[in-house]
């Protein structure tokens, strides 16, 4: 996977393994821009690359004809329908939660960390967590489900004065989803259960909702699925979910493809967020924050970013087995580290896995100018280059190539689900 940004040490070829071609030559896209993998460079996700199989084949890219079905599913101010979501209608707004610091509105639970306050708000009602217990955060006792409301404003994206960005009021889940609410999309996926255009961001006109052509890159059916995100192979040993519940339900999911992910989204009334989203938020709007937790680097501090495979050891010690990059060992549940909490509440913003955003990184994504609410939308085809952000479990921090940086932006060459790539939800407010 080549075009990756590196410091030039032995060291950090060995923390990437397969992730970087150590002969590459360095980026050149600003704001510490980076790709793990281009052009036609990806390996097979579980049955067979490049385009869509038959309909009704179990590979990750089987699908079928586009189409629409009823059914409603109320998200946050938004309409979009979607069947075969379970629970019927979902309505994700939230009672208020106001904390220090700016209007924090939180949906279902309370948050903790650096800049987060929160007081309990209205049970979550996504679909999600229906009937998932609160097992997220440190505590392991706060609703998996929990979006904050990110007041709107403007900021410069990637802490460039050159590129402001001015959003309306959104919602940005705490967590990233994890394995246990995955695993209710699982059991209510079915090809084609979406109607075009559901899940738009109403605030972005570049925004159609959901692509009806997207349905050719969806699994085949609830057991094709299961399939894809339990027994992806990617050349790694690394899947979060299991076949059955097991202890990992309030770790990060990962190996979803973007579409997967969107769809998930979309089901459990949001969308992906946008760059621009992600962003503010991971940079506290207008504080323009160098990490999501403030300006300084977390140094071997755990409860700041689950990052450089420091977690779960103690003493603050890299552990020895970290060459080993594909073990999910290292990666934690869910919002282990509150002290590095953004300033709206959201958790892992640096570290743990990469977050899918809705923007792509084609050519190194020059910034869209100017940018109300913006988004770049992708084709109908993603794979030409989603957008990462946020960095992984074995990221550092290395001068020139600080993955965990709110300005350091990042591409996949790929649309298929990796070992070190997870995603939130965003909300209509």
């Amino acid at each position: 996977m080549a075009n990756e940004k590196r410091a030039g040490a032995v060291f950090w070829c060995v923390l990437l393994g397969e992730l970087a071609g150590c002969s590459a030559a360095p980026a050149t896209a600003r704001h510490s821009t980076n790709q793990l993998a281009t052009g036609g460079n990806s390996n097979a996700l579980n049955n067979g690359t490049g385009g869509a199989t038959a309909s009704g084949g179990t590979g990750r890219n089987a699908g079928g004809s586009a189409g629409q079905s009823g059914g409603t599913n109320n998200a946050s101010g938004g309409s979009s329908s979607v069947s075969g979501a379970s629970g019927g209608a979902s309505t994700t707004s939230g009672g208020a939660n106001s904390s220090s610091g700016g209007n924090n509105s939180s949906l279902g639970g309370q948050s903790t960390g650096a800049g987060s306050g929160g007081t309990q708000g209205a049970p979550s009602t996504n679909p999600s967590c229906s009937g998932l217990p609160a097992t997220c955060g440190k505590t392991r006792n706060l609703d998996c489900c929990t979006s904050n409301l990110v007041p709107g404003g403007t900021f410069n994206r990637s802490n460039d004065a050159n590129f402001p960005a001015t959003l309306s009021n959104f919602r940005l889940d705490n967590f990233k989803v994890t394995v246990g609410r995955f695993r209710k999309f699982v059991a209510a996926y079915r090809l084609n259960m979406f109607t075009t255009g559901v899940g738009k961001n109403p605030h972005n006109a570049m925004d159609t909702g959901w692509n009806p052509a997207w349905n050719a890159q969806m699994p085949a059916d609830s057991a094709a699925l299961k399939e894809n995100v339990a027994g992806f192979n990617d050349g790694s040993n690394g899947p979060q979910y299991t076949a059955d519940p097991g202890d990992r339900e309030n770790h990060p999911m990962n190996g979803v493809d973007w579409y997967e992910s969107q769809a998930f989204c979309i089901w459990d009334g949001g969308r992906l967020p946008t760059e621009a989203e992600w962003n503010y938020a991971a940079a506290g709007g207008g504080e323009q924050r160098k990490y999501p937790w403030g300006n300084n680097a977390p140094g071997q501090d755990t409860n700041l970013a689950i990052y450089a495979c420091l977690w779960p050891g103690t003493g603050g010690v890299m552990d020895a087995n970290c060459g080993d990059t594909k073990d999910p060992y290292f990666v934690a549940p869910v919002g282990s580290a509150p002290g590095g909490n953004g300033r709206w509440g959201q958790s892992d913003m640096a570290g743990e896995l990469w977050d899918w955003l809705f923007d792509n990184f084609k050519g190194g994504a020059a910034y869209t100018m100017p940018c109300n609410d913006c988004g770049p939308m992708l084709d109908t085809s993603p794979t030409d280059n989603p957008m990462l952000r946020g960095g992984v479990f074995y990221s550092t921090v290395m001068d020139g190539d600080d993955q965990l940086a709110t300005d350091y932006r990042n591409g996949m060459g790929t649309a298929e689900g990796r070992y070190q790539v997870g995603f939130r939800c965003a909300r209509n407010p």
